[in-house]
């Protein structure tokens, strides 16, 4: 299909446009490159364990909501002239809110190699799987405190949990520029809200609930 495309562009070329077609030509190529590596590498870290997907999506929630909260009841701050609402107060509030989610949620699901086992298929079982020996990441390891000067104490602690700090830390500081790109998108194309007419929703729903009617069907006959 890519060949066909390929063709298709080069039979397309016409002298007076050479410069734009070919600009348009580039800008598609690096478009496709962002949304393919992306959801690439998404599909793989589902593949290598769901925890390297459900922590980092649910930081992005956390410090979204949890800024809003903040900057509600305590910004005074404005943060950036393209999103006015958006405050200091709501930023750092976030941040520390998404760090200590991501504490917590990472240290729950290491409990459960559900979680943490890479999603493969089982021979045996003639299905896929995700039961696993956990690899010494979500394994507990103990840790000396000596370095805050307790000699003599020593905690217990999974590995990923240390790993999921620098995963907050990217969430509370990078994350929120996603939400100033988009304020800028909607401002540059006169967007109030990224939203759907009430019979567009429904139709999404009627197209879910099939899906959902399908797999249930295929359920089924499989077993």
């Amino acid at each position: 299909m890519y060949c066909v495309g390929f063709v298709w562009f080069v039979l397309s070329l016409v002298k007076k446009y050479y410069m734009k077609q070919f600009s348009l030509f580039a800008w598609t190529h690096v478009s496709l490159l962002i949304v393919v590596t992306q959801s690439y590498l998404i599909i793989q870290n589902i593949f290598e364990g769901l925890i390297w997907f459900i922590v980092p999506v649910s930081m992005i929630v956390c410090n979204d909501v949890m800024a809003y909260m903040f900057g509600f009841f305590f910004g005074k701050t404005p943060l950036i002239q393209l999103s006015p609402k958006k405050t200091w107060e709501g930023f750092i509030g976030g941040g520390f809110a998404t760090i200590l989610f991501g504490f917590l949620i990472s240290y729950f699901l290491c409990h459960y190699q559900y979680f943490v086992c890479p999603i493969e298929y089982s021979e045996e079982l003639n299905s896929m799987t995700m039961a696993c020996d956990p690899s010494p990441l979500f394994t507990k390891q103990e840790y000396s405190l000596a370095l805050f000067g307790l000699k003599s104490t020593s905690i217990k602690m999974y590995p990923y949990v240390w790993h999921s700090l620098s995963l907050s830390l990217f969430s509370s500081i990078i994350g929120p520029f996603g939400g100033f790109f988009a304020s800028g998108f909607k401002r540059a194309f006169k967007i109030k809200i990224f939203s759907l007419k009430p019979e567009q929703q429904l139709q999404i729903f009627d197209v879910l609930q099939e899906n959902l009617k399908g797999r249930n069907l295929l359920n089924l006959n499989t077993n």
